[in-house]
């Protein structure tokens, strides 16, 4: 458990920093060519750490999809789960994917 504190921590802790480079940006003097320059620089760093960073955050979200492939509940647990599933927003086609779930022909599970 200690694993996903530090991953919810972590993933905070970005949240954050975004938030305050955002509002940074923002309030961010351009008075000069060397801040122009220096300006257009920073710009595309971000849009390449754009891409860099969404590929390691559905990376990070795969695998912990995958990990959930991995646990065993017993039925009580695993609707305590797709509840709560439901509650952040995903939908039954995606709690069946994830899950590899078999839907009958009524499409309940």
């Amino acid at each position: 458990m200690a694993c996903m504190s530090e991953l919810s921590d972590g993933l905070a802790r970005l949240r954050e920093l975004i938030i305050h480079l955002e509002d940074i940006s923002i309030h961010q003097p351009i008075d000069s060519v060397s801040a122009v320059l220096e300006t257009i620089d920073l710009a595309i760093s971000f849009d390449m750490y754009e891409v860099e960073a969404s590929h390691y955050l559905l990376q990070i979200s795969a695998n912990l999809k995958e990990q959930l492939k991995q646990v065993e509940l017993a039925s009580s647990e695993f609707e305590q789960v797709k509840n709560r599933m439901r509650e952040v927003g995903f939908t039954e086609q995606e709690i069946v994917d994830l899950f590899d779930l078999e839907v009958d022909n009524n499409g309940a599970e």
